[in-house]
């Protein structure tokens, strides 16, 4: 198809050229893997069978920067340090799903040490060694984009990482209305499509609503809706058991995962439920 300016007179005006516009490639979207789920209670039997759910639409970059974060755990063991934190008391909270160790049970053995950031805190082994996540400043031109990892654990003798990440709600998943709360999204079996990884095995999943205060306004006192949080245990095609804990506020989604290799993870269980049941989002007035 061509494109022509003329003038009144039939005449192509002085300094405009003509155009072809050419068809655009039809751009062809690779199909997702499918997304497995297994029952917990037939987990925890050994007789588990897993089901399609349905497919995913792309990997997160979230669980993409779990799972090298976990992959560098388990190929670079690190000696056991004390991760610097201050003290800070976890919100109450009330949990439903299934009887994995993600929605209650064993608490770890072993110290653990409250970590506080700007907008989340969770407890961690207090054995366990910490990495700082700088951020990338140029002098010139526009500033790099700043990696989803914002913290990062490793266990002593290696195979275990705790990682917390970020990402954009809206590149995840385009949404009207920015993301509050996880539940925008819809349940946790839904949100897991969103989530986790291409060909993971999910075995376990449970939500916890965590209580928030009310807020004294010039209008009178403002009833604070409660906070989403879904938790998910699963494992990946490359042999990581993993455990997360998710949740939104105010456009980003913020995912607190315990990554082990297959033969860490007997081990590491316990501790690793503790540390995503203790995940929290800190609001700017808490």
């Amino acid at each position: 198809m061509k494109l022509q300016c003329s003038s009144a007179t039939g005449q192509r005006p002085m300094g405009v050229r003509t155009a072809s516009l050419r068809p655009a490639a039809r751009l062809q979207r690779c199909p997702a893997a499918p997304l497995r789920a297994v029952r917990a209670a037939d987990a925890a039997e050994g007789t588990a069978e897993a089901v399609e759910i349905g497919g995913i639409p792309r990997r997160s970059a979230l669980m993409a920067a779990l799972a090298a974060a976990a992959g560098a755990a388990a190929a670079h063991p690190s000696p056991a340090a004390a991760a610097e934190a201050a003290a800070v008391d976890a919100p109450a909270a009330s949990g439903s799903g299934s009887g994995s160790g993600i929605a209650g049970g064993g608490g770890g053995d072993g110290a653990f040490t409250p970590f506080l950031d700007n907008d989340y805190s969770l407890e961690v082994p207090a054995a366990y060694t910490y990495y700082e996540t700088p951020i990338a400043v140029v002098d010139r031109g526009p500033q790099p984009e700043r990696s989803p990892v914002r913290a990062r654990w490793e266990s002593p003798g290696g195979g275990v990482s705790i990682s917390v990440l970020t990402q954009r709600a809206q590149t995840i998943k385009r949404t009207v209305l920015q993301v509050s709360d996880l539940a925008q999204y819809g349940p946790a079996d839904e949100v897991a499509k969103l989530l986790l990884p291409r060909g993971a095995a999910l075995l376990a999943s449970a939500s916890i609503e965590e209580a928030r205060r009310s807020r004294d306004t010039p209008l009178g006192v403002v009833e604070i809706p409660p906070r989403t949080y879904y938790l998910y245990e699963f494992t990946t095609p490359q042999g990581l058991h993993v455990v997360m804990s998710a949740a939104a506020q105010r456009g980003t989604v913020y995912v607190a995962g315990v990554s082990a290799a297959a033969g860490s993870w007997d081990e590491a269980k316990d501790a690793a439920a503790r540390v995503v049941r203790s995940f929290r989002i800190r609001t700017p007035s808490a």
